[in-house]
């Protein structure tokens, strides 16, 4: 909200409170949903946008490892991944907040997933399972499978998604990080618990597969 305040006539720039003498008619009404006290102060509330929980889902969309994240075909990499990620999650109403950002759960040859992917809240699947508790995603274990897509609908044992991580967060195989069909990548199962959700087997870098995706509210 921006506003003059009718004492001082000066211009306020977003403020938190903007002080009137008397509150003006055509602006109780214009703004009658807002609390004013009774000395005239408009009270603003404050955006509450606080993260308090994760959610993690497994794309319908699949490529080869060779060119993970590209639908042009070229090189992939982590960054054209996570931009996959955003745009599925966004375009499946996912987003809570306009700060979401979502990420592929992946390594390649320069990171782990365990140093790029957040994990400091719970997180949970689209149906509400806790999947993970705070800070253990990549303990070796999670406590519910991923288990759902993007649009809710369950998996099946058939669906797999990349990851280039072993079950510790660590860097595994990752088709020369997702940009050649030499060589293999790691992926994992979307229906296990164990290791087995991120380093169920090593696959073909031509082989077609999902990612995983999870989000962070933005800096």
């Amino acid at each position: 909200l921006n506003a003059v305040s009718a004492s001082s006539g000066k211009f306020e720039s977003d403020p938190v409170t903007v002080q009137f003498s008397q509150p003006p008619t055509d602006f109780l009404v214009a703004f009658a949903q807002y609390p004013f006290s009774a000395n005239g102060v408009f009270v603003k509330a404050a955006p509450s946008s606080a993260q308090t929980s994760q959610t993690i889902f497994l794309t319908k969309k699949t490529w080869a490892g060779r060119y993970l994240g590209n639908d042009a075909g070229g090189p992939g990499s982590i960054a054209l991944a996570n931009a996959q990620c955003q745009e599925i999650a966004d375009a499946a109403g996912l987003s809570v907040d306009a700060d979401d950002v979502w990420t592929a759960i992946l390594s390649d040859a320069s990171v782990h997933a365990k140093d790029r992917i957040s994990d400091a809240y719970d997180i949970y699947n689209l149906a509400g399972d806790l999947v993970a508790e705070q800070g253990t995603l990549f303990s070796g274990s999670i406590l519910n499978p991923v288990n759902y897509f993007e649009d809710k609908t369950a998996v099946d044992v058939n669906n797999r998604a990349w990851t280039g991580t072993l079950a510790t967060g660590e860097r595994a195989e990752h088709c020369n990080s997702w940009s050649s069909q030499l060589g293999d990548g790691k992926v994992g199962s979307p229906k296990m618990t164990d290791g087995g959700w991120l380093a169920v087997l090593h696959a073909n870098c031509n082989a077609q597969y999902s990612l995983y995706c999870t989000n962070r509210q933005g800096e």
